[in-house]
């Protein structure tokens, strides 16, 4: 996946764009066929978007009200991050609500924004260390329109970006990703933990990290 390109030590912008992989995993109730929560990864012209949309409840209205959700990120990948909470909101309401948690990895300026409303955690896990990105308290969807504040953290070639809900949290043990945080996903996705051990919740993850 391609995004805009990296500056070189020069100010000067890189001939080739900057490339991403990224693995993106929702898991249902045990007994449970499809998962309503939503994850997402998805370039665009101002940089490479994770997503994570996970609805109140769960059933059908859920399923629905993560599906509705999922077509407004696609439909519109390079909205400012405040923006796609606005969107998000129109989208669902009177539907249902959901938690929404979105991080944006800008190569060319070195750095993660995040905004979260709900129960959608981030993190970026680097040579530098451990930065913890956590959510606002409240419910897309519901009651007045939400505008979170986007915080940002610094990001370099070889960082690697984590989006999960809480089904993930819950469990996740982000000290045993520090030390291999360049291994494969489906390593990092079992070592954080939220997958054996996690609450009755479903869990949803997104990781993501520029392709060597």
């Amino acid at each position: 996946m391609l995004v805009p390109t990296r500056a070189d030590s020069g100010g000067r912008m890189a001939a080739t764009a900057v490339r991403f992989d990224s693995h993106c995993l929702s898991l249902p109730l045990a007994g449970v066929r499809d998962a309503s929560d939503v994850a997402l990864a998805i370039p665009s012209r101002v940089g490479f978007l994770t997503v994570i949309v996970d609805p109140i409840g769960q059933g059908q209205k859920a399923l629905a009200t993560g599906r509705k959700g999922a077509t407004v990120v696609r439909q519109t990948p390079g909205a400012e991050l405040v923006d796609l909470f606005g969107r998000m909101h129109l989208a669902v309401e009177g539907i249902g609500g959901v938690s929404l948690g979105v991080a944006r990895i800008d190569a060319a300026s070195g750095r993660v924004e995040f905004a979260s409303v709900g129960r959608v955690y981030g993190a970026v896990v680097g040579t530098k260390g451990l930065r913890l990105l956590t959510p606002e308290p409240g419910v897309v969807g519901i009651g007045l329109i939400k505008t979170p504040m986007v915080s940002a953290v610094p990001w370099a070639a070889g960082d690697l970006l984590i989006l999960a809900a809480d089904g993930v949290v819950d469990a996740w043990d982000l000290a045993k990703v520090r030390g291999g945080f360049e291994d494969g996903f489906e390593e990092i996705a079992r070592r954080i933990g939220g997958y054996s051990a996690r609450m009755p919740e479903e869990a949803s993850l997104v990781l993501a990290r520029e392709r060597h």
